[in-house]
């Protein structure tokens, strides 16, 4: 960033020194803007997000759905929606991968997945999208 170069440059700090030396005021209000701006343009940076790509539009409000790092959400949480969908990246201890969200978002169900419930024990099932929400369709045990 272009302001925090000047902050350990030789050239601005001179002036700075300078400043002080002939107007104690204009010092003090000069550095106040300077760590206002940079404050800002830190908190700016935090929230910057490099070039997203959709994986699909979002069930309940037709929003972008992006990837996460614990799951895939609609951009619409942001706005005046205030949209909740939300498919996490792990189900019942399944994975689940932008693949299998391109499935959901489609209206279509992922292949079987070996799943586990809150006891431990082991189940498989296919998931699907009702409602915005992720149902399970269990395997025939025959």
């Amino acid at each position: 960033n272009e302001m925090l170069k000047n902050f350990v440059s030789i050239p601005e700090t001179t002036r700075w020194e300078e400043q002080l030396h002939n107007d104690t005021q204009k010092f003090l209000e000069g550095i106040k803007d300077f760590v206002r701006a940079a404050v800002k343009t830190k908190i700016e940076m935090r929230y910057e997000r490099p070039e997203q790509t959709a994986i699909g539009k979002c069930p309940l409000c037709g929003k972008a759905i992006f990837e996460g790092k614990s799951n895939y959400y609609c951009c619409g949480y942001k706005d005046e929606s205030k949209c909740d969908f939300v498919i996490w990246k792990t189900i019942a201890g399944a994975a689940v991968s932008t693949a299998d969200v391109e499935l959901l978002l489609s209206l279509k169900k992922t292949k079987i997945k070996k799943c586990k419930n809150k006891a431990g024990k082991e189940f498989s099932a296919k998931f699907f999208l009702k409602d915005g929400k992720i149902e399970f369709e269990f395997e025939d045990k025959k």
